[in-house]
This record gives structure tokens, C-alpha cells and sequence, in this order.
């Protein structure tokens, strides 16, 4: 093998399709780029508490495996020899995941999920999994087991919830790719927070199992409105992740087989863009308003057509994601327990927020009746905002309401350009509404606040678009800043 000299930065600040190529090309070996990542996590980790459990050996062990395939001519995929992170939800045999919770503390899965078998396949090493924060609730990554998670641009700040361990990891260079998931923004608010890129796809489209630990106790597996999905630091890598886990498996049979349609491939001066700042009554912060003015301003001056427009986003979208998260938590929780659970996030998470704790104290009682209708009230609104991208190609929005915010108690009052408001309010909003109705949702990098933290932009599309998306992105690419890697990392 021969092998050009390359710094750890450029190794492990390179795309993980730019990483592969160089890979299959015996530019570099998977034993190198692997050990390269491995120093970096060692020098850094420490200050972010990103990587919450590291497969070192086996790290080493499959890279050097991933070498010998190569030479004899073997190709195990697109992702050959590539080091990536998994969030700690996800199954890996013989490994933890407790949702840095104690109820789970003692859960060590006994098989891989469908997703990580299929990463594996793919040819990728995995590193390790990534902090979360417990139970998957929040904007930040605090919880029982593991240190408390951090921002590499800004320490003293949120990586964003639940996948803000992959995102810290990601934005450090500690990892090439994230395998992450998103029930309530938990994808997109980590990307927004850390300057990345993520794609959550539509629902029900990618497989579920071993995607999260049960109790023994559990009686159910319902799942509403969370997918699996990819986080890194390019479209590109982004798409080829997504590829790996998309699709049905005989484990979840509401995944059914869709025959993806190609991306168009038209120009920017082909595209009917929408963008709004705000969904009513939720209106972003001034910098995230000016950014995404000027964003819109560059795409029109490209050529494509250009309105500043929104479907109906509020109040249907509390009222679905509230009724629908109500009847997944509330399967399996004791009677005390529906009772007592409004009271204590009323007091954290959903504090300033009565009407939405009224929502969920009402979901964790429902009968089939009342989930009907949540699900009737779902189809309506859905048809409503498909009608809409009858017109639009796509919708760009804020993530949240403006870049990371402090590291600080759950629920504490935020500063919302000056004046304080609801903890919940600052990412809630702009996020779980493309949880409640289903749609893809994909964040891109737009630029850096005056405080040098980033602020991303999101692009929503219909059902099954995720092709196109990921095409509107690249069209959009050159009009952003892209990824910028933080100081210091």
C-alpha cells in the first residue's frame, strides 16, 4: 500500500465519502484513519463527554480486518473501512444502552439492531456510542449515567437533544458519520446546535427494531413519530447513510417497500422555494431571521422562483405530537405514574407551558375513541400541508429560535433576544410539527452567529422526498458557509 502523508485534522475533518474513496483508492488505511480517530478522541473526548462508550480493540480489529479484504480485492460497501459513532440507544450485542437512565442501567442488549447490522455490512467501524440525554427527553445531554454533554464551539453550552453526543463528536472530528434518530427534533436540533448536517426521514420508513431498549416489564411497542437517521458533516455522507438504512426488514412490518424516485436533477433556476421565519405565534430570533432573509435573497438572485410562505403549522401540530407522544409513553406506564409524570415535567422540560401539559395530562388518558381522532385531526392537516408543497418543491424554516443556548437546568427561562420565555419554546415549535405530521426534514449548516455558534436551517419536503431534498441541498450547498470545524478542535 502506498500511503501519502496526511495530518489527523485532514483525515478526520474529511467527508466520510471523500475518507471511503481515499480508503479504496490505498491512499490511506482503515487501520491509520481508525487510529487517527481513536488519538483524536483520546485528546478531546474528555472536555465533551461526547463518546460515552468506546470499542477501542474492536475498533483496531476491524480496521485491520477492513485492510485485508481490500488487498484481496474484496469491496465490503460504501462505507469500507470508514470509523463511524452510534447513538446509545441502539442495540450493539454485548454492549449497554440505558438511555443514561437508571431504570435501564443494568440493560446490556444481546443482538445488534437491524440498523447497526447493516452499518456493519456496509464495511463501517464503529467507534463507539454517543451521549444522550436520559430517557431521550431534551435539549441537552445530561442525565443518570453519563457525564454531562457539550458544545465543542462554545463548552459552557447545549450540543442540542437526544442525538447531541454524535453531534459534539461529529463537529469535533471524532467520527466520520452518526447513526442518530429524531422523535422530537432530536436529530435536527443537535445539527442546528453543532453546524452539521442531518436528514430525519419520512415516517415509518426505516426499520425500528432493536432501535430501542425495553424493559423486561414491557407489554407494548407502539412507536409514533420517531425515525433513525443520518448526522454528518456533508450531503453526501448524509445520503449514503440514509441508503444503508432505508427499507423494510420481516422484524417491523409497517415498513413497507418504496420505490424511491430519483431526484429530478434540476438546476436552482428550476426550484419553487418557500421559506418562512416564523410559525406562528413562534417567530425566530433576529439573527436566525437575518440569515434566513438573506439566504432566500441569494436563492432568488440564483434564479429560482421565491415566497416567503407557510402552511398552517400551529395549533394542529401541538395537538397531534402531544396526543400521539401521550399514547406511546403512556402504554406501558403504571396509573400513579400517568398521574405524576404531567406534574414533574411541568416543572422541568414543559415549564412555562401549562396548555401543552394540559395536552399531555389528556393523551396519557385516552381511549381508542380519543386516538382516533388525534389520528383523524393528523390526516386532515397532513393533506393540508401536501396541498402546499403541490406549489412548493420545498420549505425552509428555523430549527429553533436562534443558536445553542447555555448549558442550564431543564426548564429555566431562556433568553429570547432579550426578553425571557419558555425553556421548551426555544427548539419545541419549529421541530416536532415534521415529527406529529410524518414529512422529511433535512438541516444544512447557513452561517455563525455574532457569538461564533451556528445556526442551521431546516428544508422541509413531502412524503417521500428524500431524494429531492437531499438534491435541493446540494443546489444550496455554495450558498451557505458549510460546515466550519470549531476552534480549538
Amino acid at each position: 500500500m502506498t500511503t501519502a502523508p496526511a495530518s489527523t485534522s485532514d483525515i478526520c475533518y474529511a467527508t466520510a465519502t471523500e475518507l471511503a474513496q481515499r480508503i479504496r483508492d490505498r491512499e490511506v488505511s482503515s487501520a491509520e484513519v481508525t487510529e487517527m480517530f481513536l488519538t483524536r478522541i483520546a485528546s478531546h473526548n474528555g472536555k465533551l463527554n461526547a463518546i460515552v462508550q468506546l470499542f477501542e480493540q474492536n475498533a483496531r480489529s476491524r480496521a485491520k480486518e477492513a485492510d485485508e479484504a481490500l488487498a484481496r480485492g474484496e469491496n465490503w460497501g460504501p462505507l469500507h473501512g470508514i470509523p463511524v459513532t452510534i447513538k446509545e440507544m441502539f442495540l450493539i450485542a454485548g454492549t449497554p444502552s440505558t438511555l443514561n437512565s437508571k431504570r435501564l442501567r443494568s440493560f446490556v442488549a444481546s443482538e445488534d439492531a437491524v440498523l447497526v447490522k447493516r452499518i456493519k455490512a456496509a464495511g463501517a467501524i464503529i467507534l463507539g456510542k454517543t451521549n444522550v440525554p436520559a430517557n431521550l427527553q431534551g435539549y441537552q445531554c445530561k442525565g443518570d449515567i453519563y457525564p454531562e454533554g457539550k458544545n465543542p464551539y462554545q463548552l459552557e453550552c447545549s450540543p442540542g437533544g437526544s442525538t447531541g453526543g454524535g453531534a459534539a463528536a461529529a463537529a469535533a472530528g471524532m467520527t466520520a458519520l452518526e447513526l442518530g434518530a429524531d422523535g422530537g427534533g432530536s436529530l435536527r436540533v443537535p445539527a442546528h446546535f453543532c453546524g452539521l448536517f442531518c436528514l430525519k426521514p419520512t415516517d415509518k420508513t426505516i426499520v425500528r427494531y432493536g432501535g430501542m431498549p425495553l424493559p423486561e416489564e414491557a407489554r407494548g411497542f407502539l412507536v409514533n413519530m420517531g425515525q433513525a437517521g443520518p448526522l454528518g458533516r456533508s450531503v453526501d455522507d448524509i445520503e449514503v447513510l440514509w441508503t444503508i438504512i432505508r427499507g423494510p426488514d420481516p422484524s417491523d412490518f409497517e415498513i413497507a417497500p418504496i420505490d424511491w424516485r430519483p431526484a429530478s436533477g434540476r438546476s436552482i433556476d428550476q426550484l419553487r422555494i418557500a421559506w418562512t421565519d416564523r410559525f406562528e405565534p413562534h417567530v425566530a430570533g433576529a439573527e436566525t431571521r437575518e440569515l434566513l432573509a438573506a439566504l432566500a435573497a441569494r436563492i432568488e438572485r440564483a434564479g429560482a422562483r421565491v415566497q416567503k410562505t407557510a402552511p398552517a403549522i400551529h395549533p394542529p401540530a401541538d395537538d397531534v405530537f402531544v396526543q400521539l407522544l401521550g399514547a406511546m409513553l403512556g402504554q406501558d406506564m403504571p396509573w400513579l405514574l400517568r398521574k405524576i409524570f404531567p406534574r414533574f415535567v411541568a416543572r422541568g422540560l414543559l415549564k412555562g407551558q401549562p396548555n401543552i401539559v394540559r395536552l399531555l395530562r389528556r393523551a396519557l388518558k385516552m381511549n381508542t375513541q380519543d386516538y382516533a381522532a388525534a389520528l383523524g385531526i393528523k390526516r386532515a392537516w397532513v393533506e393540508d400541508i401536501e396541498r402546499f408543497f403541490g406549489n412548493h418543491d420545498v420549505l425552509l424554516a428555523p430549527v429553533s429560535f436562534g443558536p445553542a443556548f447555555k448549558r442550564c437546568k431543564e426548564g429555566s427561562a431562556l433568553d429570547f433576544d432579550g426578553k425571557m420565555g419558555p425553556y421548551n419554546n426555544y427548539c419545541q415549535p419549529y421541530v416536532t410539527p415534521f415529527n406529529a405530521s410524518g414529512h422529511p426534514a433535512l438541516v444544512m449548516p447557513l452561517g455563525i452567529s455574532k457569538d461564533g455558534l451556528p445556526i442551521g436551517v431546516q428544508l422541509i419536503g413531502p412524503y417521500w422526498s428524500e431524494p429531492e431534498l437531499l438534491h435541493i441541498a446540494r443546489q444550496l450547498a455554495p450558498l451557505t458557509r458549510g460546515f466550519v470545524a470549531p476552534r480549538g478542535f
